[in-house]
């Protein structure tokens, strides 16, 4: 919380202000989500643009959200930014660019390790322009505590769909859809008493990764273990290093795990929940994977969430231990489905017909002039299809 304060007002500083949107390119770091409630305690927006964006893509992302400010990895600015620099700086007149580096996340005798090890590979940035942390911090010491007043309904972050049109889609999140999926899940029938820590692997332009990981993890009180590389061989190593209780992730991961040889002689005695979104995965591969869980000593079978990025995820959750054949599991507690025909009326028991949510924070109708969704109304309340 000192850190996110002194964020905050090192933001102020930099000329950050309620409302402005900032786009983060950043990977799984403790600074990522120090930064992203640090803006959210003075009103700015964060806009979790995906960092693999090559630098046409970042162009589209930058001038169609409107960014007032950037926050970028330095590896990052380096593959994605660089190449459009002056672009962004005389075209989109974006003056507010703050670096951020690995040693960020480091105690002072670890940095001098670090940068004595990884001298060649430093990055150098010579524009006087960019802010770093440290010059944030050196500036905060005068700038005012500040806290944005609660707002209903004010925009709190940005994430973007994964892009199966080809286009990610803008998913905007007020603080109360960010909060309420993270209070389903604390009084879902999930028990979290045994979870004390969460192998935050997900990315954050993706609302998995966002709401359902990084916030959720945090308001159940877990120990955040940051993973800024995707790849499962490095994901799979540094769980079994930490011993980590919880892990969310995609299909792929899961199937990996269940069926490459040199994962089969791993201890898995430290695992209480184990979730899986995003994606599906076919009864036989939930069967192998759960074989595989039990035979490795894990307390828990692999559970699956359904749901919407436009709600920040999770809507349905399945409990592994009780679940009917061929139902997705139940509504969390605050959402409620129905399935309609073309009529809109209600689908009898064995047929087909289009999934309609409702929930007590439902997502923005109306963003930057433009129509979110046409909501349909049911006996008083919003669906979204």
């Amino acid at each position: 919380f000192e850190k996110i304060e002194q964020y905050a007002k090192g933001f102020m500083a930099m000329g950050i202000e309620k409302g402005d949107r900032v786009a983060l390119l950043l990977p799984n770091l403790p600074e990522s989500t120090i930064i992203i409630y640090a803006l959210n305690k003075i009103g700015a927006i964060s806009d979790n643009i995906d960092p693999t964006s090559k630098p046409e893509r970042m162009k589209y992302f930058l001038e169609k959200e409107k960014i007032d400010a950037i926050i970028c990895f330095d590896a990052i600015y380096e593959k994605s930014l660089k190449p459009i620099e002056e672009y962004i700086l005389n075209e989109l007149k974006i003056d507010k660019v703050l670096i951020t580096k690995i040693e960020d996340s480091l105690s002072l005798f670890e940095k001098i390790v670090y940068k004595a090890s990884n001298r060649n590979k430093q990055i150098i940035l010579n524009n006087p322009k960019f802010y770093s942390i440290d010059k944030i911090l050196k500036n905060s010491r005068y700038q005012l505590n500040y806290t944005n007043p609660y707002t209903k309904d004010e925009v709190a972050t940005i994430c973007h769909s994964s892009g199966s049109e080809g286009i990610p889609k803008t998913l905007p999140s007020t603080n109360e859809n960010i909060n309420f999926i993270s209070l389903q899940h604390q009084i879902s029938e999930i028990d979290y008493t045994k979870v004390k820590s969460f192998l935050h692997i997900l990315p954050g332009f993706a609302q998995f990764g966002f709401s359902d990981s990084m916030h959720l993890g945090h308001c159940l009180g877990l120990e955040m273990i940051e993973v800024p590389i995707f790849s499962h061989d490095i994901i799979i190593d540094i769980l079994v290093k930490s011993k980590a209780n919880c892990i969310f992730g995609e299909p792929s991961l899961f199937i990996r795990l269940a069926t490459d040889p040199k994962y089969d002689k791993l201890n898995l005695s430290f695992l209480e929940e184990v979730v899986y979104g995003g994606g599906r995965i076919s009864p036989t591969q939930i069967e192998k994977i759960n074989k595989y869980l039990i035979s490795h000593g894990a307390h828990t079978l692999i559970r699956t969430g359904y749901g919407m990025s436009e709600f920040n995820g999770t809507c349905i959750l399945e409990n592994p231990y009780n679940s009917t054949p061929n139902s997705c599991g139940k509504e969390l507690i605050g959402g409620q489905g129905i399935i309609l025909d073309e009529q809109k009326n209600p689908v009898k028991t064995g047929q087909t017909g289009n999934l309609y949510f409702t929930k007590a924070s439902m997502p923005l109708e109306v963003f930057d002039d433009k129509k979110m969704y046409e909501p349909l109304i049911i006996d008083g309340l919003k669906y979204v299809n």
